[in-house]
């Protein structure tokens, strides 16, 4: 059974842990309840750094928190390792398990192997603070990929772990181009170009990441979209997505919502329900084929060429 769509980058895991709730019907902005008028779904699923506890203990306790609603949503869920499981699965919710901001490794090699036998399947970097593998864009100073940082991409190649360079700092990015010899994505970054801000992506990344056949993921955080946050819509999701079209990114474009990383979403958008608004979108300007590569065909191959089969 075909994805109606595959999002590259969701915080709700990290959301219901800290703050409560239930990932079946809440007032976050990703629930189950609000898929109901789809068949089949995927989500990248971050585990997002926690400042106030920086150890491998604290992603431990995200990860078992994130198995034991696996379990008691088994109905809808189902746990993605690899490429075969995500295209073999029949459930309404598809995860792949990530990890955003790699200061949980606390710098130990054992840490990052036991996060993979874990399920993690997908990692940042950094998150916004620069950490032992690399520098954030948030905390740039101009340096690149630590020797731990090489390593870890190394180790992320030879074990089908999805690289995701966003929020890091661009020679850091430049490293990884440089030296990952799978493609990677930018899972939620958008065009620096239509908006200015540190976290975006220029145009000259944007290109290398459709030479290495990479993923950019739209995000749809207000801040992302318009130097004047306040003025974001769905209109300006379109201009982030039509300035990766005309560099002619059509098999790099993907969802990279970021729901529940942040609070301010744009104006016309008010939870997961409304993706689609944003893939008929695509559909209708760009034409149908285009539409399935951005709903989740352009991710689904970078898993095939990425993900261990």
């Amino acid at each position: 059974m075909d994805f109606d769509f595959f999002d590259c980058h969701t915080d709700v895991i990290t959301r219901l842990y800290d703050f409560g709730g239930e990932l079946y019907k809440n007032n976050y902005h990703f629930s189950i309840d609000n898929l109901k008028n789809h068949k089949k779904v995927g989500e990248v699923f971050a585990l997002c750094l926690n400042r106030s506890e920086i150890s491998f203990e604290r992603l431990t306790k995200y990860i078992e928190y994130y198995y034991s609603l696996i379990e008691k949503y088994k109905d809808y869920m189902s746990h993605i390792n690899t490429y075969s499981e995500l295209i073999n699965s029949d459930k309404l919710l598809n995860t792949i398990l990530s990890i955003e901001g790699l200061e949980y490794l606390n710098g130990k090699t054992e840490n990052f192997y036991k996060a993979v036998s874990m399920g993690v399947r997908c990692m940042n970097l950094t998150w916004n603070y620069s950490n032992e593998l690399g520098e954030s864009a948030k905390e740039d100073t101009g340096r690149g990929l630590t020797h731990f940082g090489l390593e870890i991409v190394k180790k992320m190649n030879e074990e089908g772990i999805l690289i995701d360079v966003s929020h890091l700092n661009e020679r850091g990015f430049y490293d990884i181009y440089e030296k990952s010899e799978k493609p990677f994505a930018a899972a939620h970054s958008n065009c620096k170009s239509v908006c200015s801000h540190l976290r975006n992506l220029t145009d000259d990344q944007i290109k290398c990441i459709i030479e290495r056949n990479g993923i950019v993921g739209i995000n749809f955080y207000a801040h992302f979209l318009e130097n004047n946050y306040k003025d974001a819509s769905m209109l300006s999701i379109k201009k982030h997505i039509d300035h990766i079209y005309n560099l002619g990114g059509e098999n790099v474009i993907a969802l990279g919502s970021d729901l529940d990383g942040y609070e301010d979403l744009p104006n016309g958008y008010k939870n997961v329900s409304d993706t689609k608004k944003i893939i008929d979108f695509v559909t209708e300007e760009y034409g149908i084929e285009n539409g399935r590569k951005f709903a989740c065909e352009n991710f689904i191959r970078f898993c095939k060429n990425s993900l261990k089969n």
